[in-house]
């Protein structure tokens, strides 16, 4: 899931936006903390969700390999994720969390970013338009 969704290229355009509000908007109250702390909340947030759902249905899954003469139906260390229950339909909760909370959460990440750019252009817009009037008062005196 990690491989697929990108949360780490989401994550950097939420810090770049921090860092504009910095640097370009000239809001200094804007430390490097408060520039990376909602990627940070974003990726540990992602992360916490894959791999607490990795350990809690992928570590123990019912495997169907006779590992040192155990029984077959006994529960082993397996790399493979018990998509059905017991009765062999697919187990929608473990789908849901293994699938769709990631996908969610970078789309909640992706939200976020798009509103931040929007208001930032916005805010990026007005200094530029102030800074050109500027620029045509000096010019005239």
């Amino acid at each position: 899931m990690q491989r697929i969704l990108i949360v780490h290229q989401i994550c950097a355009a939420i810090q770049s936006i921090g860092v504009c509000r910095r640097e370009l908007e000239g809001q200094k109250q804007w430390t490097i903390g408060k520039c990376i702390l909602p990627a940070i909340l974003l990726h540990g947030l992602f992360d916490f969700v894959i791999f607490i759902t990795s350990f809690e249905f992928g570590l123990y899954a019912p495997s169907n390999t006779n590992h040192d003469d155990q029984s077959k139906d006994a529960n082993v260390l397996s790399d493979d994720i018990a998509w059905t229950t017991a009765d062999g339909s697919l187990n929608y909760l473990l789908i849901f969390l293994n699938l769709g909370l990631p996908l969610l959460i970078a789309a909640a990440g992706l939200i976020y970013y798009w509103r931040e750019s929007r208001s930032q252009t916005l805010r990026l817009k007005s200094i530029d338009e102030q800074s050109d009037v500027t620029d045509q008062v000096e010019a005239v005196v």
